[in-house]
């Protein structure tokens, strides 16, 4: 049974069905009651009569089962998408009844042993372990919890899972006005390379969110631009997002033929080959496209901006994320002006 509340302009529902209890808000009831009859249609499906023993169900039935049901509602993109299928292929055979910690760190021993670092061992388990939540929650399988928190933390002793380091790497003058005279010369490129560089930085977007956005959604009058299913830790279908095209980014955008839907119709990988082989030919070491992204943050923030304007531009829901994204430099602060107090 779901009910529907409203709750500061928006609507709550709580679906409540065979052991089953979920929420979600929606802006409207239209949305709201169409999540609640497709959960409750899953539900229904699924056969929900508490808990299920699956000491027979084997690893692959489990992932089987997540991409027919989940995933399509959740999609994913191509790294996850890969380890999955990978921890398909290496446990797929083992019975929940038999998925022990040990076997978890096997897994990681040899996943590390094929040179997978800490940070991807810690993402392949990170999935599995989001899998085994779900089938315990929305399936109600009988799996203990135990399972990848003992593995983690054995894992953790000995340095095989870890958080990637926090990089501080922004483009200096000199590398930006050199990248920008090569790519210039490069008419040849079927991306304008230094238009989407000047862009990536003045709107801090992702290139995948910056080949993706269309004409339809530049606002001309506000100058703005939606961006549509924007990269979020759990809602990666319908997260719009309106942010402002700053500087000289309008311009850019605006200026761009019109001949596809796409302002940059461009493949993301064909970016990223174009970046490199720029930074290669001009001597630049260690300098990733991503890093433009921080680049456009930080020069937010020196510019004086606040962090919820800045959270705005960036899409940042965490405010620690956000700062783990900023790359501010003591020197740096020199090129903002200090406000002087009046006595």
């Amino acid at each position: 049974m779901a009910t529907l509340v409203d709750r500061n302009g928006k609507v709550l529902v709580r679906v409540r069905k065979g052991g089953v209890t979920r929420s979600k808000t929606f802006p409207n009831k239209t949305a709201a009651r169409a999540w609640a009859e497709r959960l409750e249609a899953e539900i229904s499906k699924a056969g929900y009569t508490g808990k299920v023993d699956v000491r027979s169900v084997t690893v692959a039935d489990m992932i089987d089962k997540y991409k027919a049901e989940i995933a399509p509602d959740k999609p994913h993109g191509r790294s996850k998408e890969f380890s999955i299928n990978l921890i398909r292929d290496r446990l797929g055979r083992v019975r929940l009844g038999n998925l022990t910690s040990r076997k978890v760190i096997e897994f990681a021993d040899a996943r590390a042993k094929e040179g997978a670092g800490p940070v991807t061992v810690a993402a392949d388990i990170a999935y599995l372990g989001g899998m085994l939540r779900i089938a315990r929650a929305v399936w109600q399988w009988d799996l203990s919890d135990q399972i990848i928190p003992d593995a983690l933390e054995a894992l953790r002793l000995r340095g095989l899972v870890g958080k990637s380091n926090q990089r501080d790497r922004r483009i200096t003058a000199e590398e930006e006005k050199t990248l920008l005279a090569y790519f210039k010369s490069k008419n040849n490129w079927s991306v304008p390379m230094a238009d989407m560089t000047l862009f990536l930085i003045d709107t801090a977007m992702r290139v995948s969110e910056a080949t993706r956005i269309t004409w339809d959604d530049l606002n001309r009058e506000d100058k703005t631009i939606l961006i549509r299913d924007r990269k979020h830790p759990t809602e990666k279908i319908g997260n719009n997002t309106e942010v402002p095209l700053l500087g000289r980014s309008y311009e850019i955008a605006a200026l761009q033929p019109q001949s596809s839907e796409r302002i940059f119709p461009y493949n993301p990988k064909t970016v990223g080959t174009y970046w490199r082989i720029a930074c290669k030919k001009c001597g630049i070491e260690d300098l990733r496209l991503h890093d433009l992204r921080h680049e456009g943050i930080s020069r937010l923030f020196e510019a004086g901006y606040s962090i919820p304007q800045v959270r705005l531009v960036s899409g940042h829901r965490d405010v620690n994320m956000l700062m783990r994204y900023t790359q501010l430099k003591a020197k740096d602060l020199h090129r903002v002006p200090v406000p002087v107090l009046e006595t």
